[in-house]
């Protein structure tokens, strides 16, 4: 089963219940005064960092990487623009995973300056 496996995610600055997002990339409505917090930190978080990687990430294409991978680690500290994606054996697909990982590392880099 060969593939260029594109393994790319920026991880959460802060715990503010990632691991609470739904299968439809929501997230239960606030029902106690730290969930309400928490609501209110992803979304500064979101503005501040992730949407200026999400059209990168969502650029990946590809199929979903084999079970097992992101799986267990989103459950634990993936952050919502996290990448997993199995993309074709060959030339292009290591071209495309190597062209995401540049900007990927600017965006990162600027996070760090913050």
């Amino acid at each position: 089963d060969a593939g260029v496996d594109v393994l790319m995610d920026f991880r959460p600055r802060a715990a503010v219940g990632y691991e609470t997002m739904l299968e439809d990339g929501s997230y239960p409505e606030p029902d106690s005064r730290e969930a309400f917090m928490n609501k209110g930190n992803r979304a500064d978080l979101d503005k501040r960092y992730y949407d200026g990687v999400r059209d990168l990430c969502a650029s990946v294409g590809g199929d979903a990487a084999p079970a097992g991978s992101l799986a267990d680690l989103k459950k634990q500290a993936a952050s919502p623009v996290a990448v997993d994606a199995r993309l074709p054996a060959d030339d292009a697909s290591v071209a495309k995973a190597a062209a995401l990982y540049e900007p990927a590392v600017d965006a990162f880099l600027g996070w760090c300056a913050d």
